[in-house]
């Protein structure tokens, strides 16, 4: 337990600077999930990455093909972003991952980074530390996970978005073939208190390349993306996956619980979920297999473009692309990924 420390120690560090800020709607039902009686954690960490590992390709795949949602986006190998500067570790043990800056020719593709874990995760708990995130016209920023056959294994997006939305989506993807899985919207009480307080957008689980959309929640959290999760220092991530099925929180650095900062991570006595999909109306074994972390910062194409009338960055996509204006919020700055099993 002991190497999940200083990424949270330095969440600590900065949740003295947050304090006087209001607290995020799922505080309001803290107090009666922290009077449960404490459990010892049922997790076990596997991996915690910090620093320098995300430049270790033992550990950390960089993905160089071609995107597989049309973006105008050339995702580069290490050694390529290295050298363009767009992934770095700094001194205080945080890792940048860039798309590239500046202006370009219309019509030419812009640099960026896809990173995905070389081990797999299952069932368990990841917790993501960031201390940013990208954002900005033409940026498709996506922290995830994905099985090995797209969409029969599944997928998990926990922090997705496109141009300036300011909330966070979390979405499951799965094939359409078995037994179906869909949202439960009246699941009940967790432990006592609410089992998810986002919005829910959408129920039907199965997707394909013609219907993607999935079964998903917005975050009603205003610095749950985007500019507002910059504002705030970040925020903490967590995933669970267990018998009961899946469900994310994201907190504030003053909110994150004892217990994680403790490196003894224990749900039963977190405040209400942000999403939740119950186990009651998914199986989730037949529906997801053990999963990739893939972090990336995608450039127009697919959802990015569809979502461009309407979202106040104009239509010319080109244009969007080439202006370097709208990239330069474009880093991930990680603290830290941890994977922990049952």
């Amino acid at each position: 337990m002991v190497a999940i420390t200083p990424a949270f120690v330095l969440a600590s560090l900065a949740a003295t600077a947050f304090a006087g800020r209001d607290r995020p709607l799922r505080l309001r039902h803290e107090k009666a999930a922290r009077s449960l009686h404490a459990r010892n954690s049922a997790f076990t960490l596997v991996q915690n990455y910090t620093g320098s590992d995300f430049l270790d390709t033992s550990k950390w795949s960089y993905f160089t093909g071609t995107d597989p949602t049309n973006g105008m986006v050339n995702y580069l190998s290490l050694k390529e972003a290295k050298a363009a500067g767009l992934v770095k570790v700094g001194s205080n043990n945080q890792t940048t991952i860039s798309v590239e800056s500046g202006n370009l020719p219309s019509g030419q593709n812009r640099k960026s980074v896809r990173i995905s874990a070389n081990e797999k995760w299952g069932k368990g708990l990841i917790i993501a530390d960031f201390a940013q995130m990208p954002y900005g016209c033409g940026v498709w920023p996506a922290f995830w996970t994905v099985g090995a056959n797209w969409p029969d294994d599944g997928e998990i997006d926990i922090i997705e978005g496109v141009n300036k939305m300011a909330n966070n989506q979390l979405t499951l993807h799965t094939g359409s073939s078995g037994t179906s899985c869909t949202t439960d919207t009246n699941p009940g009480l967790i432990n006592g208190v609410p089992a998810f307080l986002g919005n829910v957008l959408g129920t039907t689980c199965a997707s394909s390349d013609g219907n993607n959309a999935g079964c998903s929640f917005s975050d009603p959290d205003p610095t749950s993306f985007g500019p507002g999760f910059n504002s705030v220092g970040g925020r903490v991530i967590t995933v669970v996956r267990d018998d009961m099925g899946i469900r994310m929180w994201s907190w504030r650095r003053s909110d994150v619980p004892a217990d994680i900062l403790a490196g003894k991570p224990n749900p039963d006595l977190w405040s209400s979920a942000t999403a939740y999909w119950s186990s009651v109306t998914c199986n989730f074994d037949e529906h997801f297999a053990d999963q990739t972390i893939v972090l990336n910062t995608d450039v127009a194409g697919g959802w990015t473009t569809s979502n461009l009338p309407g979202s106040g960055c104009g239509t010319d996509v080109n244009s969007i692309v080439a202006n370097g204006s709208n990239f330069e919020n474009g880093s991930w700055v990680v603290n830290s990924i941890s994977v922990w099993s049952l």
